[in-house]
Parts: C-alpha cells; structure tokens; sequence
C-alpha cells in the first residue's frame, strides 16, 4: 500500500462501539491522536472524553479528515467513503480488514498491526493479520511448512526464542486476546491453539504440546502451563465462559485426554430457569502425571505430586501425594511421589 503523509490531517474513528472505543486506546499508545468519533448514533463516550460527529458534521470529503473505520461489518460503508472520492490509505484505513502476509515479512501500516520476526531461517508461513494487532516472534524460532497464523481484533501473538512449531499447526489469537508461547517451547504437526474473545493462553518455558493436540479457550477466559510441562498427542482441552484452567510445572499428560471447563451445552433446571452447569475452573499443580485417555471436568483441583490413573473421570479436589483413578476418580493410595525416569 502506497505510503501518505497523514501528519497534518485530523483523525476521526468512524464508528464509537467497543470496537472504535478499543481502537481509540490502542491508536494513542501508538502516538495517533484522534480528534474525535463519526457515528450515525451520536451516542456519549464519557470514558474516553471524545466527540462524537454525525457524518453530516464532518466534511468526508475534506482534505484534512483521516477516517479510521472501526466496524466489523465495514463493506457498505467503504463503498459509500469510495464513492465520494476517498482513497484508501490516503483519507481512510479499514481497521477490521484483515492483511495477508508471509511471517517472513517485516510489516507495520496505519492501523498499527505489526509483525516483526528475529528469525532468519523461518520458511515461508502464511499471516492473517488485522485490526490493531501484533505478531512478535523471537531469535532461532522455526516453524513448519503447512502452519497458518491468523491473529485480528486488537490481539498479540509472542513467541519467544528458540520455540518450535512444526508443521500443518494452525495458531488463531482474535478478538482482544493474547498468546504467548515462552522459549525453548516445542508444538508439534497438525496442533490446533485457540485464544478467542478477550482470553489469554500462556504456554511457559520448554512446554511441549503433542502432535494433533487441540487447546482451545474463549469468551474472556484465561489457561496457563507451568514450564517443562508436556502432552502427548491427541489432547483436547476446551476453557470457555471466564474460567481458568491453571497447569503446573514439570507436568506430564499422556495421550487422549480431554480438559474441560464445561459441558458444552448449557442444562437447566426446569423449575428455575437457572442454568445447572455453569464454568467451572480447572487447577493441577506441579509434577502431575495424568494418565492416557483421563478426562478432567471443571472444578477439579489436584495437588502437587499425584498420578491419575488411565482412563480415569476427575471432577474433585485431591491433595498432593496421591493416586487416584476410577469413574469417578477417588484416591487409590497416599504418601506416594513419582520420576520421569522410563523403564523399558
């Protein structure tokens, strides 16, 4: 995109939903001043202490007018800024219009998305970026052929250094969320990492996430693995609705296992109306070896230090030192510890 000189133009957000509200913050932090909202709505933004202008109030067509339009459903209005003669980049940018790139590019543009990588010998890896976001990758990362970023809505992927993702994973990080993938981090091929709607995913230093594992946490939820933790294959972790699913360090999960939050679908009670099985959140402190094919419901909390059994169903709280195994699962035996160490 052709490059203009907006310095001397005041700025106008068009639209004075959260979206253009967020936008707002995020365009100041990056030293853009906006001299006001265009909206339809003149609604009050006391928050933020800005105008808002009906359309009518501010000259479209006016050289010193920049519009940055901040709606998800944008098209309409786009055509209607083109057919008054405005030019993209030059008198507006569409905020939500996603970018499509190769994460090999250095790219920043006016509506402060960023994608800056340390690593050279990155392979060609395709980016979907848009709406004030950020992808930061780090020294001596190395990414598989096949593997697709797709990071929009005021979102920030970091990768710290020496991380690992092979191929054919996809990595999505939208709608004012964050993921970090902290150094020394190993995802291997065709792993799926979702961070959805105001939620945030932590992945600590030398995490290892299996092949064909799913981690998916969305709608203002939050889910954090403790170093030297690692997954087999086949895992599939889903934390929605403002829970938390908090993994310790030097964590071992076995193959086929399912971490949820919740059910789901929502059960009521017929009396009430009152919803039965709400979020609940997920704890395991460190050194936990949870066994193949366990499935962990929300409101489970295992000390430091246990084994679960294979094929085990845990929605408890346990103390540390423990093994525990069954459907559902209850304490088998205490006072126990347990090693990496493999026996052939």
């Amino acid at each position: 995109m052709k490059k203009y000189d907006l310095s001397l133009k005041k700025k106008y957000i068009w639209g004075a939903g959260n979206i253009g509200q967020r936008a707002y913050y995020v365009l100041k932090d990056n030293g853009i001043k906006i001299d006001g909202f265009i909206d339809r709505e003149k609604k009050s933004i006391e928050t933020i202490g800005a105008t808002v202008y009906s359309p009518q109030e501010i000259m479209v067509g006016d050289k010193d007018a920049f519009i940055y339009v901040a709606m998800e459903q944008y098209e309409d209005l786009e055509k209607e800024l083109v057919s008054k003669g405005l030019i993209f980049g030059k008198d507006y940018v569409v905020l939500c219009k996603s970018k499509e790139l190769n994460l090999l590019d250095k790219y920043v543009d006016d509506c402060c998305n960023r994608v800056e990588t340390k690593s050279e010998s990155i392979h060609s890896v395709n980016v979907s970026i848009g709406c004030c976001s950020n992808i930061l990758v780090g020294e001596n990362v190395k990414i598989g052929e096949g593997t697709v970023f797709v990071c929009d809505g005021f979102s920030q992927v970091i990768i710290g250094d020496n991380v690992s993702i092979q191929e054919n994973c996809r990595i999505v990080c939208t709608r004012n969320s964050r993921l970090i993938i902290e150094k020394d981090s190993v995802i291997r091929r065709f792993s799926n990492i979702s961070v959805i709607s105001d939620s945030l995913m932590l992945l600590g230093e030398q995490t290892v996430i299996g092949e064909n594992n799913s981690l998916y946490v969305a709608r203002k939820s939050r889910m954090t693995v403790g170093k030297l933790t690692d997954f087999d294959k086949n895992t599939d972790t889903r934390i929605l609705n403002e829970s938390v699913c908090e993994i310790g360090e030097d964590c071992m999960f076995s193959y086929d296992i399912s971490i949820r939050g919740e059910d789901g679908h929502p059960i009521y009670d017929i009396e009430s109306g009152d919803r039965i099985n709400i979020s609940k959140n997920v704890k395991i402190l460190n050194h936990v070896w949870i066994g193949m094919r366990t499935t962990i419901l929300g409101g489970t909390n295992i000390g430091e230090n246990c084994v679960v059994g294979a094929c085990s169903l845990v929605k408890n709280s346990f103390d540390s030192n423990l093994v525990i195994a069954g459907i559902p699962a209850r304490k088998i035996r205490k006072d126990v510890c347990w090693s990496r160490e493999y026996n052939d």
